[in-house]
């Protein structure tokens, strides 16, 4: 990534960083700083082998490295929460990058792309839109990053409407084929039923709200991500989060435990434990 040492910045910068201008970062990095606020305030250190096999077949299983805290739980759970409130309801920017049945946290980015050197190289008509984020919210298990390379001429490419949409599928899937139980009822489903639903028909019995303990888990139904993306994913696991990364002509997704800086125009990206 490219970050100026703080002795060098100046008044603007405190206004012009946050919002990713005067800084790059690749898709990983910027999916690890979310593994890191997923994961309460710790870093992760995401891997993309998980073993190797030598020549006389002996596997070599991967070790993870360990990581400390980076941020304080506090501020972790702040930004979490500030997070969830981008991928509400609108005029929310990320709301097209919910999933039914989890709370996501989440942002948004769309950034010029560079197309030439000089400070003038950052094309206004090339757009680059970025959608990055984690859930279930409330107990983190994946951490996703899709980036979009828009064309010439692309009129409201942005991160929400673009990425979000790609980022919803996948988190979809994610989490339904691997287990992972609704954490909140987006249809009032775990409402009880006190009386018949039909005249002359028996009430239906009560169970229990979606997502609640005593309901098993059901193995995943596998079905196809829809997304047009080519290239396989290439997984890496951390001991926290995990996260996935697939690229296509012009689109690259990542799924992982969570990471990439918006406003910069590199890629790349992994997962949480």
């Amino acid at each position: 990534g490219i970050l100026a040492a703080s002795k060098d910045w100046h008044s603007i910068d405190m206004l012009t960083k946050p919002i990713g201008y005067g800084l790059a970062a690749t898709p990983m990095q910027v999916l690890d700083a979310y593994m890191t606020i997923a994961n309460g305030g710790k870093i992760v250190h995401p891997r993309l082998v998980s073993a190797r096999i030598d020549a006389q077949g002996v596997r070599h299983q991967t070790v993870a490295q360990p990581g400390g805290r980076v941020v304080s739980k506090a501020t972790a759970s702040a930004v979490t929460e500030m997070l969830t409130h981008v991928v509400a309801p609108s005029p929310a920017t990320g709301g097209s990058a919910a999933v039914p049945g989890y709370t996501v946290a989440g942002k948004t980015g769309t950034a010029r792309q560079k197309t030439g050197n000089g400070a003038d190289s950052f094309a206004l008509a090339k757009l680059e839109a970025t959608f990055v984020g984690f859930a279930p919210a409330e107990n983190p298990r994946f951490a996703v990053i899709v980036v979009l390379d828009g064309q010439a001429g692309n009129v409201g490419f942005y991160g929400g409407s673009e990425s979000g949409p790609l980022f919803s599928q996948v988190m979809a899937q994610t989490l339904r084929l691997n287990g992972v139980a609704p954490t909140r009822d987006p249809q009032g489903l775990s409402q009880s039923v006190t009386g018949p639903l039909v005249s002359g028909l028996a009430a239906a019995p009560t169970g229990p709200a979606v997502g609640a303990p005593s309901a098993p888990v059901k193995a995943p139904v596998k079905a196809p991500v829809k997304a047009p993306v080519k290239a396989p994913a290439h997984a890496a696991d951390s001991k926290e989060v995990k996260s996935k990364v697939a690229k296509g002509k012009h689109r690259r997704v990542s799924t992982g435990r969570a990471s990439r800086s918006h406003g910069a125009s590199s890629t790349q990206s992994k997962p949480l434990q």
